[in-house]
């Protein structure tokens, strides 16, 4: 949430930087890196969760160097494909070379930073992770400021796209020296071969939740151009608030789960907590709805104030979101990890092809449209296969149904209201407030599943 925080909170500065066809270059650009950097390694880090029970010790650092190295020859032959047809490409991509260069650059770099921070999860050193991710965001910060300041302001994306790449540059030649000292292994035949066994197949997945989170920015730049790309990125920024406090909720939520599902008696316990942090999260996202104009107006300058109307979509997909990772964690316990491929699979090419349909007429009023539909036909998705699923977890499409109408309410109150700001702010304190006793009030269910989970244990 820190890490993230930094994130939000630079927003603001850089919208006051740069005007938004310029923000919406950074944010494709940083779309563009995902992808390519997900393709580009073959994805090798999905397979240090595996290594770290079959390898131990100098041959666990060993297997980590090699498929590092098998990464970063991916990353020669791809990268020199891309550099080799670097014209039609840039102007594919609507990037001048210089950019298009920084961008294959910025992919390699994001992969080994990433590859180190899945490595420090998985060992538990829970404090590197911390400190490196903190150290790489603020820095990002502050290079870009400093060189937006003092590059010609033609030149500020520029300067913006490169603040972003220098520490990334020197903490990946950092951990690169670390890691080839604890064990050097440039080839093995066995070390590739396992590691593309278990990480080829999640590059589908991983690229799916990219074009159902991320695809909009793309399409928005090539159907709408860069200005509409700037604003539908920045009122994602803003929109994407609740989504820390998410984070946080499934971080505690899966091993609690995971936990209690093993023994029957837990079931109605399972159901109550569920329903707990469902009419939790709502409440946040309706209180987030109603005062987010005029949030949105201090953050930023008027230039991108027309994206105020997108953030109740964008929000409410949150929350459709929030609830399709409880099915998530359900199948993921029953082992039924391709059921969340080809429901993320399906749900990422309906919102594709709707992003086609839209945008060229509806701008990135389509695309916030089109956001939040594609997490509804995501939750949809998952419920279906999870009312034929024998883990029964207790958790249906019951539990979240009167959540789901109280957002739908909310909505529409909040559009009703939408141009009186003194009332949206009242109900926005009435909600705090209704938040504030109702979580009080769960004190004592809280209280009976932990007793609960201790028998259990």
């Amino acid at each position: 949430m820190l890490v993230r925080g930094l994130g939000f909170i630079s927003a603001p500065i850089f919208t006051n930087l740069l005007t938004p066809a310029d923000y919406g270059i950074t944010s494709t650009f940083a779309t563009w890196t995902l992808l390519m950097q997900t393709v580009f390694s073959l994805y090798t880090q999905g397979s240090l969760v595996a290594a770290l029970k079959d390898y131990k010790g100098k041959e666990y650092e060993r297997y980590v160097s090699c498929i590092l190295n098998l990464s970063g020859v991916c990353f020669v032959i791809f990268g020199a494909l891309f550099l080799g047809n670097l014209g039609w490409i840039s102007r594919l991509l609507g990037y001048t070379r210089f950019i298009a260069v920084l961008l294959v650059l910025s992919a390699y770099v994001s992969f080994v930073f990433n590859f180190y921070q899945v490595k420090l999860i998985y060992e538990g050193k829970d404090l590197q992770y911390i400190i490196s991710s903190f150290l790489v965001s603020l820095s990002s910060i502050v290079i870009s400021y400093v060189l937006i300041r003092i590059l010609p302001k033609e030149s500020a994306v520029d300067g913006r796209l490169l603040g972003g790449v220098i520490p990334l540059v020197v903490i990946t030649v950092g951990y690169l020296l670390v890691q080839y000292r604890r064990g050097w292994c440039f080839y093995s035949k066995k070390y590739w071969k396992y590691a593309v066994e278990l990480s080829v197949p999640m590059i589908f997945t991983t690229l799916a939740n990219v074009f159902l989170s991320q695809i909009a920015r793309l399409m928005l730049q090539h159907l709408a151009g860069e200005h509409e790309a700037g604003i539908y990125s920045f009122a994602y920024t803003l929109g994407e608030i609740p989504s820390f406090i998410r984070l946080g909720i499934f971080n505690a939520w899966l091993p609690w789960y995971f936990r209690m599902i093993s023994r029957r008696e837990n079931i109605p316990n399972i159901v109550n907590m569920a329903k707990m942090l469902s009419r939790l999260f709502c409440i946040i996202i309706l209180g987030f709805i109603f005062v987010s104009p005029e949030v949105y107006r201090i953050l930023s300058p008027e230039s991108y104030w027309e994206g105020i109307p997108i953030l109740m979509y964008i929000a409410a997909g949150m929350y459709f979101y929030f609830i399709t990772c409880f099915y998530s964690a359900r199948f993921q316990y029953d082992k039924k990890n391709q059921w969340i491929s080809y429901i993320t699979i399906i749900s990422a090419m309906i919102n594709v092809l709707l992003n086609y349909l839209l945008i060229p007429t509806f701008g990135f009023m389509g695309a916030a449209v089109v956001s939040a539909a594609a997490y509804v036909v995501l939750y949809i998705a998952y419920l279906i296969p999870a009312r034929r699923n024998n883990s029964m977890d207790g958790i249906t499409g019951k539990t979240f149904r009167p959540d789901i109408l109280l957002l739908i309410a909310g909505c529409a109150v909040y559009y009703l209201l939408r141009n009186y700001a003194v009332i949206r702010w009242g109900v926005g304190v009435m909600l705090g407030i209704y938040l504030i006793y109702y979580f009080f009030s769960m004190q004592p269910l809280l209280k009976s599943l932990q007793g609960k989970e201790m028998e259990s244990l």
